[in-house]
């Protein structure tokens, strides 16, 4: 990943002449398997109850996602971050993390190295302090699939725990991207340890 420059003077959202073209949007079932490829894109679909908590922050998440088209997360990383600001008045876990986790992402592919991996730190640990309403987006993602109910045998694929897990490894994973474009082997190595294993959690 030599396209890289770790940038430090800088401000947030300002290009990198050496990044790469952002990668295009991908689908919920494509991403894991982009992101352990090496290939950080955003979340794509924010929480489900997001336009009814704050309609301007849907908004600019959507924004942020369809800024991931032109190939300049530039246009993404604005938007995100202003949805941020608004969606952490609202106290959503869920929304924020996946907020955070697109923030990084973005800086990482401008080149901002350090700038994401902050980031993507912060998403981590906020990921580890809301299991409880993590449960209540599993049972909100639940009852939009209609051949699954609360009492269906397949909840516990869909609870706090699992939905915990994968959001964290997909942290990790993205810090293991990020750590080997730094050059910083070792933490990459062990990011990727931990992803793994919270990967066969979460099945």
């Amino acid at each position: 990943m030599k396209w890289f420059s770790k940038k430090r003077d800088d401000g947030p959202g300002v290009p990198s002449q050496e990044r790469p073209a952002a990668a295009g949007s991908p689908t919920i079932a494509e991403l894991r398997e982009r992101v352990a490829g090496g290939g950080l894109s955003f979340i794509v679909s924010p929480p489900a109850d997001f336009p009814t908590v704050s309609p301007d922050a849907h908004r600019l998440y959507m924004e942020g996602v369809a800024g991931a088209f032109t190939g300049d997360a530039g246009v993404s990383l604005p938007k995100f971050t202003e949805a941020l600001a608004i969606i952490r008045r609202t106290g959503h876990g869920p929304g924020e993390a996946r907020l955070l986790y697109n923030i990084g992402v973005a800086h990482y592919q401008l080149g901002d190295l350090d700038r994401a991996i902050e980031v993507l730190l912060e998403g981590r640990t906020l990921v580890e302090s809301i299991s409880g309403e993590l449960a209540k987006e599993a049972r909100r993602q639940m009852r939009e699939h209609e051949e699954l109910r609360l009492d269906h045998p397949n909840v516990e694929m869909f609870g706090a725990p699992e939905m915990e897990q994968q959001l964290l490894a997909m942290f990790q994973e993205a810090l293991a991207t990020v750590y080997e474009a730094d050059g910083q082997a070792a933490q990459a190595a062990e990011c990727r340890r931990q992803a793994s294993a919270m990967y066969q959690k979460g099945r």
